[in-house]
């Protein structure tokens, strides 16, 4: 829900490169966007990366969100907006996360990129943890 963090991703696509209106860069309460993308069969993805803060709270979303309390849910959401065979890449910085089966139940495969998306030669090993998810290929949602 940051302008500062769509700008830098909007900054960082063009430096790669990578800019094209396919890409949607939004500001929204992720898991209140999910729920009503849901509603419209037409609107899948090929690619969602989400980076969901540890915790948050603000006068734009109802309650708040706690990236522990709140993934199994998001994922799930997610995964129902992914076409066959999309990838979702999820990181969170929460150090103590631990990511439930239940969460990436449904999903083809699940590979945790941790190690190797740690530089190496930053000190603390722990400053994240990513992962590839991959909606199964038959079906759809």
């Amino acid at each position: 829900m940051s302008n500062t963090y769509l700008d830098w991703a909007e900054e960082n696509l063009a430096l790669n490169g990578l800019s094209d209106p396919r890409h949607a860069l939004l500001r929204a309460d992720a898991m209140a966007w999910a729920q009503d993308q849901r509603q419209d069969p037409e609107q899948t993805f090929d690619l969602v990366v989400c980076d969901p803060p540890s915790f948050s709270t603000s006068k734009k979303m109802q309650g708040t969100f706690n990236v522990q309390r709140d993934h199994v849910r998001m994922l799930e959401g997610i995964r129902e907006l992914l076409n066959p065979g999309g990838i979702l890449y999820f990181s969170t910085n929460f150090l103590g996360f631990e990511l439930k089966d239940t969460a990436v139940r449904g999903y083809e495969s699940v590979e945790e990129l941790t190690p190797g998306s740690i530089p190496e030669d930053f000190q603390r090993k722990e400053i994240h943890r990513c992962w590839r998810m991959v909606a199964p290929r038959a079906g759809g949602r």
